[in-house]
């Protein structure tokens, strides 16, 4: 299925100062009217750029960040929390020795940064969501599992009835489709879906048609079947791919289907839907 997915846990930034592996100074660095010396330091750890500390200083640290009101280093703790999350690294034994490390000294800071999801700055918001995010994977068998009990699911929830930035209420979808939930979540998660492919977003609409095809939500399929007639190609893409899913569960749409058919100028579309036709008549 070719869904269209933005990266679920951000960069620390577009090509910043502290990410690039060379001699960064305090000099350079605080050129910028932003910037503080404690944002600085917490952002070369979260980097890797200076000697990790121990989980009872970082939490330290990351405490101080948060605290501090100044977007800088506020910015530099929730990158801390992260990369020393372990996430943003590939799943091997080593990084999950590191979570088990440092999770218990991170997540005791979840208040503070469910907090953060609704300031002012977008951008503080965005690395916000991007930490919480963090704070909710785990190690599985030989992957990072998304894990949302309802207390998160509800948070997110809100956060995306209120948020108007499209791209952080599409990250908050899109996490939704990645989580491996308990089932006692799984009607919350249905019922955002079933919201989000009504958004005024593009990304925000292809990414819940996704979560609905992977749940195969039934009364979600009429909106999928109008989603065919959309002006973004990738969003009818997306659609028909989802009546793929569904299968017989679409048959009572085949007159649609063949309707879209007819329209439908993108070739692979086109066969997508004419596979879908095939199952279900």
């Amino acid at each position: 299925m070719r869904i269209t997915i933005l990266p679920l846990i951000v960069a620390l930034s577009a090509a910043p100062l502290w990410a690039q592996k060379s001699e960064i100074t305090w000099e350079n660095y605080s050129k910028n009217s932003r910037v503080t010396r404690l944002g600085y330091d917490l952002k070369m750890i979260a980097a890797m750029n200076h000697p990790t500390p121990s989980p009872e200083v970082l939490g330290q640290l990351v405490a101080q960040g948060l605290a501090s009101g100044e977007f800088d280093s506020q910015e530099g703790a929730l990158m801390v929390i992260v990369s020393m999350s372990g996430v943003l690294h590939p799943a091997t034994p080593e990084e999950f020795t590191m979570w088990e490390a440092y999770h218990p000294t991170l997540v005791a800071f979840r208040k503070q940064v469910e907090a953060m999801l609704y300031d002012a700055d977008v951008s503080l918001r965005s690395s916000a969501h991007s930490a919480l995010t963090a704070l909710n994977y785990r190690p599985g068998k030989d992957s990072w599992t998304v894990d949302l009990d309802a207390a998160a699911v509800k948070t997110y929830v809100d956060l995306f009835q209120q948020d108007p930035e499209p791209f952080i209420r599409a990250k908050t979808v899109q996490l939704f489709t990645l989580c491996q939930c308990n089932e006692s979540t799984t009607e919350a998660r249905k019922q955002l879906f079933r919201e989000a492919i009504y958004d005024t977003d593009p990304t925000v609409v292809r990414i819940s048609i996704r979560g609905a095809a992977d749940l195969k939500i039934a009364d979600m399929v009429p909106r999928i079947v109008q989603l065919l007639d959309d002006d973004d190609e990738d969003t009818r893409h997306n659609a028909a791919t989802a009546i793929q899913v569904y299968g017989r569960d679409a048959g009572r749409f085949s007159n649609e289907l063949r309707a879209a058919l007819a329209k439908e100028k993108n070739a692979e579309i086109r066969e997508i839907l004419k596979y879908s036709l095939q199952g279900i008549e």
